[in-house]
């Protein structure tokens, strides 16, 4: 509990600082740039259909009874076809850009270019995210806040020295991108040594009862993560094509200010 809150707290503190070099550095229509982008990448992210939560709540039974072939059937099923079906969408989306967009967009750098990368960066997510899925499910999801919080730190340490010394956005979504893919790659890892099960050769197998119990919990799990979706990943998009980049980098400043002010009230 006390790492947790203070990792909590270190976080929001260097996310302040960076923040504030970001701004200062680079100027506001750049952050209104990745709070578009997160926008519409949280909307593509509806590919997923749920489906980690399904197979989390999946996996409880075959781990309490030790059917590890249920379990990497499971793993099979999820593995790595959300993150290339997203990939493809956003890349489908990718023409359709400038009418996300009011006015003329100032910076020098290619919007696609930057929109290609946040792309890149979703999609690279979940290369390894059903490894973690099994952690939270076997009762260690601790493992994947510990590393989360290390890779957090270094994030926002790489992000504050990358604009420091180079003063651009494209080498900084580098960077993060690059430090995405090691925390992903370390958490593998890990789980590998926890189940290595997981890199045997042999097949695993799910019954034709639990595929449909399945498909059943994400038919559920997709209709309440649409809601969700549009409620809380839709306010950029609108804000971007009705005002402009500028004010989409304001407000984005506000939501993170009420973000951090409920999570201090959270642990009060």
């Amino acid at each position: 509990m006390a790492f947790g809150v203070g990792s909590q707290m270190l976080s929001i503190l260097m996310g302040f600082f960076t923040r504030w070099m970001f701004i200062a550095l680079l100027g506001k229509e750049y952050l209104g740039v990745s709070g578009l982008f997160t926008n519409v990448l949280s909307l593509l992210s509806l590919a997923n259909l749920g489906f980690d939560t399904a197979i989390i709540y999946s996996l409880y039974k075959p781990l309490a009874e030790g059917d590890m072939v249920a379990v990497k059937g499971y793993m099979r099923v999820y593995n790595r076809a959300v993150g290339a079906t997203v990939f493809v969408f956003g890349c489908i989306l990718m023409p359709f850009l400038p009418h996300l967009i009011k006015g003329t967009v100032t910076i020098p750098e290619s919007i696609y270019v930057i929109y290609f990368l946040f792309l890149t960066q979703s999609a690279s997510s979940y290369l390894f995210s059903y490894k973690q899925s099994l952690l939270t499910a076997s009762q260690q999801n601790r493992i994947n806040s510990l590393y989360h919080s290390i890779f957090m730190v270094l994030r926002n340490l790489g992000e504050m020295v990358v604009l420091f010394f180079f003063h651009a956005y494209i080498p900084t979504l580098i960077c993060i991108i690059a430090l995405q893919l090691a925390e992903n790659a370390w958490i593998a890892r890990v789980t590998n040594k926890k189940f290595p099960f997981l890199t045997d050769s042999s097949a695993g197998e799910i019954s034709l009862e639990q595929k449909q119990a399945l498909k059943e919990n994400v038919k559920s799990l997709f209709l309440y993560k649409i809601s969700g979706t549009i409620i809380s990943s839709t306010d950029n998009i609108l804000i971007s094509k009705f005002q402009g980049l500028a004010s989409v980098g304001l407000y984005s400043n506000y939501v993170y200010i009420v973000d951090v002010i409920r999570t201090f009230l959270s642990y009060i």
